[in-house]
């Protein structure tokens, strides 16, 4: 089974590297990159053509809000994550308005990044793999 590609944007190298290390021999996510920025991550989305991109919501701005934008509008588009340390119905809204196609929180990255990739898939994770948190994977995209 093909494991779902996710680049991440967050400036803190210290999740960037557990959260690779710790998907590193999941069965459904691979890392495939990362940046620091936004303007790293451009470049790095186009030649990496990841299945999905989460983005740090601290980075919350007319940029961040531009490049999922620019990310949705593309054929065969990435979807979209944006992740956030914190878990409120505001950070959720405004991802949401901005385009994304989810939200998650950090805090439950651990648990909740796998289900939340699969409920863009057609086939869904074995009973196993699942997790009762709070998976916010927007209406119109599930």
């Amino acid at each position: 089974m093909a494991r779902t590609r996710i680049f991440l944007i967050d400036p803190n190298s210290a999740l960037v590297e557990a959260t690779c290390a710790l998907f590193a021999e999941s069965d459904y996510v691979q890392i495939v990159g990362a940046a620091a920025d936004l303007n790293q991550a451009l470049d790095r989305i186009a030649l990496l053509r990841p299945d999905f991109v989460l983005i740090d919501f601290i980075q919350a701005d007319q940029t961040t809000f531009g490049l999922i934008r620019n990310l949705k509008a593309q054929p065969a588009a990435p979807h979209v994550i944006v992740m956030s340390i914190y878990d409120s119905p505001r950070y959720e809204q405004a991802a949401r308005v901005a385009g994304a196609d989810g939200f998650i929180s950090k805090v439950e990255l651990v648990h909740c990044l796998e289900p939340l990739v699969a409920s863009f898939a057609p086939v869904p994770l074995p009973r196993s793999k699942r997790h009762t948190g709070s998976l916010h994977a927007f209406s119109s995209c599930a």
